[in-house]
């Protein structure tokens, strides 16, 4: 789920100027208020599946990665 869309929404981020929010995830920890718990778990009960039910086609996605080379020397 994109959370760039719920920055206006979330207490957060108190500084909503473009670009300035993203400094909060770049912590260890980000805490939310329980208003904003409810907001995103709300928000992820409308795209949540049961694993079961994607991951034959997420592993249908995975693409292999070829052998990292080796260095002489």
């Amino acid at each position: 789920m994109e959370l760039v869309p719920f920055v206006p929404r979330l207490a957060a981020f108190p500084d909503k100027r473009d670009g300035a929010w993203s400094i909060q995830l770049r912590r260890p920890l980000l805490k939310i208020s329980p208003a904003d718990a409810a907001l995103l778990r709300d928000a992820l009960t409308q795209v949540a599946v049961r694993p079961a039910y994607v991951m034959g086609e997420y592993l249908d996605k995975i693409k292999p990665v070829s052998p990292a080379t080796q260095v002489a020397g």
